[in-house]
């Protein structure tokens, strides 16, 4: 693999880890107000792209399906969230919630699958 392409994706993923708390932060203008686009979700969605388009082949879900306890629970905290959505006073912020807890799981399920133990050397 292209060495300059891995550490651009190390350096996304830092970055992604680094603003994960600005949550205040709009990088849209005032007119989308039922939108927030923060600093985290504008980089995860890069790195997203970018495991998807350079790093497919080293997507390894095996640590998922190793630990059985940690995916029981993991299943649990997904319906859960998911019958919460549904019984919600209110359905749309909901909705965001969920999509925004999706987007999270499943970036960090990605950077997780795709990094190896040699990298973190």
């Amino acid at each position: 693999m292209n060495y300059k392409l891995v550490n651009i994706f190390y350096l996304l993923v830092i970055i992604m880890l680094s603003v994960s708390g600005a949550d205040r932060i709009n990088l849209l203008s005032n007119k989308f107000e039922s939108f927030i686009l923060t600093p985290y979700l504008l980089f995860s969605l890069i790195v997203i792209v970018l495991i998807i388009t350079f790093f497919y082949h080293d997507i390894n879900f095996f640590w998922i399906k190793s630990n059985k306890l940690s995916f029981q629970f993991f299943s649990i905290f997904i319906i859960t969230a998911f019958i919460s959505v549904l019984l919600s006073d209110d359905i749309i912020s909901s909705i965001k919630r969920i999509i925004l807890l999706l987007i999270i799981i499943t970036n960090s399920i990605l950077v997780i699958s795709c990094i190896k133990n040699n990298d973190l050397k």
